[in-house]
Order: structure tokens, then sequence, then C-alpha cells
């Protein structure tokens, strides 16, 4: 009688262990937010990203968002080529809001982003005017058109 308790407590305490390994092998990834990036950002909608201190938006894929996405501090991102160079973007909303960016060379002051993706009137104060810049699956990637 004793023995046979004894192997059927060992055999619950087995069954938990077992049970409990399984749990933990099977727990689900916690995602976060993502704050700091140096080379590039990854992220999904409603995603915050802080600091960012390069940004590649265009037909690569570096960085994948969608209109609820919010941007701060951007210090270095290009958009569409290599030639559109934006730095020192203190606080930048895309999302049927104001993003505004400016460096040395092509300093953009301001677009607002239009329905899902179209972002319209971007203006350089270097003389280069952008009419429209087309999103790919709602946000992921920018294609800038230039005048």
């Amino acid at each position: 009688m004793v023995r046979q308790l004894a192997i059927a407590i060992l055999a619950s305490f087995a069954v938990l262990s077992t049970n409990g390994a399984a749990v933990e092998e099977c727990s689900p990834q916690v995602s976060t937010d993502i704050t700091t990036s140096s080379q590039g950002i990854i992220g999904e909608a409603t995603s915050l990203f802080g600091d960012a201190m390069s940004a590649v938006v265009g037909e690569a894929t570096l960085l994948e968002g969608d209109a609820t996405s919010l941007f701060s501090q951007a210090t270095s991102a290009v958009v569409g080529d290599a030639t559109s160079l934006f730095s020192q973007a203190t606080s930048a909303v895309v999302g049927e809001a104001t993003y505004l960016v400016g460096d040395a060379t092509s300093l953009f002051r301001e677009f607002t982003l239009v329905g899902d993706g179209i972002f319209e009137s971007v203006v350089s104060e270097g003389g280069s005017i952008f009419t429209v810049l087309t999103s790919e699956g709602g946000g992921a990637a920018l294609t800038v058109e230039r005048i």
C-alpha cells in the first residue's frame, strides 16, 4: 500500500515536471517596442520608434510599418533614393499628421499623410519639389517622385 502510494506520488511529480517543460517550451514570445537602432528599423503598426540614428525608407524594406507608426528624433534617414537625406528630425509623426525633417542638402520642411500611405506636397527648400510619396503595403516602403 505504501509502495503504491509512493509510486503514485512519484508519477504525479513526473507528469508535473513534463507538463511544466512543455508549457515553458510553448510559451509565446513577448513583443516589445524598439526604442533605439543604429542601422535600421523593422516594426509593425502602432510601433513606437525613438532615437533612430539611421533609417532607410525606400524600395528596400528596412523600415516597415504603417501610417500609425510614430517616429521620434530620427537623426538620419534616406527616403527613396540615396540623394534625399533627412537629418535632425526632432519630432516626426507619420499618420495623418505633419512630418518635419531637414538637412543641409535637401531641406524638407513638411509633408502630410493623405489616406493610407500617400504623401502630398513635399517641398524641398533646396529648390527640388517632390509631388507624391506613395507607399507600398500601407507604409512599408516609400517611393519618391521628383518633378
